[in-house]
């Protein structure tokens, strides 16, 4: 995620320097790449929800013998769901999100989300590790 980061702010800084050169751009022109971005972005963050569902119930049926573990398994995954939502409230707390932040608003919400949907489904890794834990601590001994 750190790199498509990465290439889209060098997007967004190349239109931006881009500006005061003898070429200019017109906005029609800004507006059609910043829609391009919010689209890949919007793509990228179907393929990650399907991902994270799929890791999700895997880790529900690798573990499906042991109802203490899911019942804390679905709780945590509720909290982080909530935390998700809170932290995204966070960054963007105003109401009214387009007037507050813009018209890149929407590209911004989907950078950060991605980036925690990628977080939390290499979290959710741990839990389908078939490999002998190094420690008596690690993820994935309750099977």
């Amino acid at each position: 995620m750190c790199k498509r980061m990465m290439v889209l702010l060098i997007m967004i800084i190349m239109i931006n320097a881009s500006c005061g050169n003898d070429k200019k751009i017109s906005s029609t022109e800004k507006e059609e790449t910043q829609v391009k971005i919010t689209s890949n972005l919007v793509e990228t963050d179907n393929n990650l929800e399907k991902k994270l569902n799929e890791k999700y119930n895997e880790i529900l049926k690798k573990y499906s013998k042991n109802k203490v573990f899911l019942e804390k398994f679905i709780v945590s995954q509720q909290s982080w769901t909530n935390y998700k939502e809170a932290n995204l409230d966070a960054l963007f707390p105003e109401d009214d999100k387009k007037m507050s932040y813009g018209s890149g608003y929407n590209m911004c919400y989907l950078l950060f989300l991605n980036e925690m949907i990628e977080i939390r489904i290499k979290d959710l890794d741990k839990w389908l590790i078939d490999t002998e834990p190094p420690c008596d601590c690690s993820y994935g001994s309750y099977d």
